[in-house]
């Protein structure tokens, strides 16, 4: 979604995603919401095997 995004909003029409961009985004969620937001999620998926709630997708719009 980050690359999608970044790519919609510089007018990139093709890009190469290295693996690793998904490692930084945890690293970046890390140090944005604090550890707390894994166990969120390492909680619900204790809970029930149902998938959980469906999060809105959020898409960046260039200002103007």
């Amino acid at each position: 979604m980050v690359g999608h995004t970044a790519m919609k909003l510089t007018g990139i029409r093709t890009v190469t995603i290295c693996p690793w961009a998904i490692r930084e985004g945890i690293l970046l969620r890390h140090i944005e919401d604090g550890p707390s937001w894994w166990a969120e999620i390492a909680r619900r998926n204790e809970e029930s095997a149902a998938p959980p709630e469906p999060v809105p997708l959020r898409i960046a719009a260039a200002t103007t």
